[in-house]
């Protein structure tokens, strides 16, 4: 790890975590305008101004704001880097508060204080550091804000990287929900396209000691439970219904409840626990009181919020009936005691859900119901912008109660509304279409912690901490949408999130963080060897491996995936249609190299997968004298040099990044053979060994004998009328230079072309070329048809080694021999998929040459 790059984690987080930013306060501000300074101090940020900036949340009675600073390399591609910059507030410090974000002074005067063993043992250890956010989350805004500024000064960076430092993210996600709407402006204003979000909360450790990657996070729902009794004197106890025994019954039957808890893929959501509740009286007096009320939020991996809440009614309804049944017993006892006559109380069942109790009120009152209510809501807008009201959950009581006044029942009842905030449960393994690179990043990032340190990380799905990063998408059904708005009385009045920009932005997220413990504690610390070293080495590791901008240890040209795939397009549009199109009928050696990348396509789950390993290929192996041919190959394209030129150049280049994988392809080849082997054995007509050769086996054998001598007599009868190897094969690579007359002769020499493929997907492909041709993909040995005259006679003297290539199975062909064999047509259907067929003229629809063209779609 770099020291300088560890110094300035260091300095930054001492920064930031001297400056206290309790969340909710006016205090956030304070650290925003640090941060806003900090990045227009940056020599990058003094050369682009208006490449970062604050942004104001709207509305907002704290006029906090989202700090953003966008660094820009080439291309589209970006990352977005988020961390919240507020904490919990220090009460919990008790005598030590005074040092709690001083972490030196803390760590000093905690050795005189009563500490869990766990904690003093890593106080006395002196490889923590303690202080209020160090953990949550200025270590990984340090972190984060680090590698900004050292990829701010790389004149090879490739991608975008993007920095959101959001406020409120100890409690309603606020600066995340309008980041959102920032994040849109955004990318806009500077054409980018998002990869992902990567957040730097820390990660905790379980007992087996494995750090953490989080692929998603869990969904949060906040239910309120407001009760209406029945209010009556303290001294006649009985003619009422305390609706804080009900309350309690409910929280009884709820707190750690594990029935809501669920499991997806072994991870297991933790149970409901209570946040708050209380009376709902306002001053003192001798009667029991009217209502009660409190929140619980409930973790969910999978579960709707209809579904969460049916079975929240479902327990309120059991806890009313055990308070019914026992309310009912004590009185019989005390009118057994009085010696007085029994009969039940009148107390129902009566559990709502607030859309319920809406209904009933605008049934009841209708437009006097909807003024009133409106009304409302503006006073608690005002209540909340002039700190009369505290919270949303005071916000929330006050619309059910004035709903309730409209409702003609006023007997008790217990409604369940929402309450703000809404985080739905967002994980990768629900995306649909992942690449390759984001799909496997954990992978990668577990490897090179493995490699690198011989440290363990594991992946998860879900964190089951709440994350603005819950709004990087939006993963639910309409219905989702339709149930919320109609159960939390504050949505779009006080509450909102905005579900378009989440549908818009819809990314993958990830969670790399430091080690750390006590979170929201007094003990709350961060592993140091991680927020200085070994963090900022994944954060980094990752960031480059999605957007692939590493640069060579030689310091030569940093060619990024994106730059390589570019050249590659730019080759296969100059350096091989654009001159096959010229000279239709040629055949160049191009053609062989093209076949042989589509063999090793194959072999691969995707082309995606293969363009980054000739990416990686030419980053972490190519010699100089390649990384030479790419600079010149794009500065050739750039000048419109001579395509020959450039078909040269493409031709070198290609062949050498396609000898850096092969390797790989051996390796994968050899795996697949043996999981084939055991699986389709009988079916099987062919399989591949780790040198390339294709050996035909199974009941397809007989079938082919015959069609395989056959074919082989046939190429060693037309072995004698070919012309040498080397001059045939230099005729076919020069054939640029010839006249049409001498192109057309070399035409006639050639191996007859087959006839033109009509299909373009993989499976026809496979099937039309056969399990021959596909022989002739998998390798460039000779077949006896290609050997040299000297091979070719020693060949005749003796049928003997041809029977024994026939009894092996083993067919050998060269890469040139199936290209022309195909024809170019055929080469066409086989690289790029089916060509469209043009019409008539005059008919409608004629393609023209620009939309020719676009039947090589996939290539971009």
């Amino acid at each position: 790890m770099d020291a300088g790059l560890s110094k300035k984690i260091e300095t930054l987080l001492t920064d930031l975590v001297a400056i206290r930013s309790e969340t909710g306060t006016a205090s956030e501000r304070d650290i925003e305008d640090y941060l806003d300074d900090w990045l227009g101090k940056s020599d990058y940020f003094i050369r682009n101004p208006e490449q970062y900036g604050q942004h104001k949340l709207k509305s907002d009675p704290l006029e906090r704001s989202v700090v953003w600073g966008l660094v820009r390399g080439s291309g589209k591609k970006t990352v977005i880097l988020m961390h919240h910059h507020d904490t919990a507030d220090t009460p919990d410090y008790g005598t030590l508060a005074e040092y709690a974000c001083d972490p030196e002074k803390l760590q000093q005067e905690m050795k005189y204080v009563e500490l869990p063993d766990e904690a003093k043992a890593d106080l006395e250890s002196g490889k923590w550091i303690f202080g209020r956010g160090t953990g949550e989350m200025k270590g990984g805004a340090a972190i984060q804000l680090a590698l900004l500024e050292a990829c701010s000064r790389r004149t090879d960076f490739s991608g975008n990287l993007l920095l959101l430092s959001v406020p409120d993210g100890e409690c309603l996600s606020a600066g995340m929900r309008e980041g959102l709407n920032l994040l849109k402006e955004l990318k806009n204003k500077f054409d980018l396209d998002y990869q992902m979000m990567i957040g730097s909360k820390h990660h905790d450790r379980d007992a087996d000691g494995e750090g953490i990657f989080y692929e998603g996070t869990s969904g949060k729902l906040f239910p309120l439970i407001y009760v209406r009794g029945e209010k009556t004197h303290t001294g006649k106890v009985f003619g009422g219904l305390n609706p804080i025994l009900l309350l309690s019954e409910i929280i009884l039957q709820t707190e750690m409840n594990t029935d809501f808890s669920e499991v997806v893929s072994n991870e297991v959501s933790p149970p409901p626990y209570w946040g708050f509740f209380k009376d709902r009286k306002v001053g003192e007096d001798a009667s029991l009181p009217l209502a009660a009320g409190g929140y619980l939020n409930i973790i969910s991996l999978s579960k709707t919020p209809e579904e969460i809440i049916g079975q929240l009614k479902k327990v309120c309804e059991i806890s009313f009936h055990s308070v019914i049944k026992k309310v009912n017993t004590q009185y019989k006892k005390f009118r057994d005691k009085n010696q007085s006559d029994f009969s039940k109380l009148p107390w129902r069942i009566n559990v709502k859900t607030f859309s319920e109790i809406y209904e009933d009120a605008l049934d009841n009152s209708g437009h006097i119901f909807i003024e009133d209510y409106d009304r409302t809501v503006e006073k608690i807008r005002k209540g909340l912008r002039e700190n009369e009201i505290s919270s949303v959950w005071e916000a929330t009581f006050r619309v059910i109660e004035k709903t309730l006044a409209h409702t003609p029942d006023l007997s008790p009842v217990v409604v369940i509304a929402l309450s703000p905030p809404y985080y739905p449960k967002l994980s990768n393994a629900d995306f649909t279409e992942l690449s390759q690179t984001i799909s496997g990043l954990s992978g990668e990032l577990i490897r090179f912690a493995g490699e690198t340190w011989g440290e363990s990380y594991k992946k998860l799905n879900y964190d089951m901490r709440i994350t603005g990063m819950s709004y990087a998408a939006f993963q639910q059904d309409t219905d989702v949408e339709a149930f919320i708005e109609s159960n939390m009385p504050l949505w779009k009045k006080l509450y909102e999130l905005p579900l378009s920009e989440m549908k818009e932005l819809s990314v993958p997220i990830i969670n790399i963080g430091p080690w750390g413990k006590d979170s929201h504690k007094f003990t709350e610390r961060v592993f140091k060897r991680d927020v200085f070293e070994r963090t900022p080495e994944l954060l980094e590791h990752a960031v480059e491996s999605i957007l692939i901008s590493e640069a060579s240890e030689a310091g030569k040209a940093g060619l990024s995936e994106e730059d390589v795939y570019e050249l590659l397009k730019s080759i296969y549009h100059l350096a091989f249609h654009k001159v096959r199109k010229l000279w239709y009928e040629s055949y160049t050696s191009v053609n062989s190299v093209l076949v042989k990348l589509f063999a090793y396509r194959l072999t691969y789950d995707s082309f995606e997968v293969l363009r980054d390993n000739i990416a990686q290929a030419a980053e972490e192996n190519a010699s100089p004298e390649i990384r030479d041919t790419l600079v010149e190959l794009e500065e050739a394209l750039d000048d419109d040099s001579e395509l020959e030129e450039e078909e040269s150049k493409a031709l070198n280049l290609i062949r050498s990044l396609l000898s850096f994988l092969r390797e790989d392809v051996e390796r994968i080849l050899e795996e697949r053979e043996s999981a084939r082997k055991e699986k389709e054995k009988a079916r099987t007509k062919w399989s591949t060994s780790a040198g390339g050769s294709v050996k035909v086996q199974g009941a397809v054998l007989k079938g082919i004998d015959k069609d395989l001598l056959e074919y082989t007599q046939k190429r060693m009868a037309a072995s004698d009328q070919k012309e040498d190897k080397d001059e045939f094969e230099s005729l076919l690579e020069n054939t640029l230079e010839l006249s049409m007359e001498d192109r057309q002769q070399a035409l006639k020499n050639s191996p007859p072309k087959s006839e033109k493929l009509e299909e373009s997907s993989l499976d026809d492909l496979v099937a039309k070329i056969g399990d021959q041709d596909m022989d002739m993909l998998m390798n460039d040995s000779p077949v006896p048809g290609n050997m040299d005259e000297d091979e070719a006679d020693e060949t005749e003297d003796g049928d003997e080694e041809v029977e024994s290539v026939i009894k092996e199975r083993v067919v050998h062909s060269s890469l040139d021999d199936l290209a022309s064999r195909i024809g170019d047509d055929g080469l066409d259907d086989l690289i790029y998929g089916r060509k469209p067929l043009k019409k008539d003229e005059g008919d409608e629809g004629v393609i023209d040459d620009e939309e020719e063209d676009d039947y090589m779609g996939w290539v971009d």
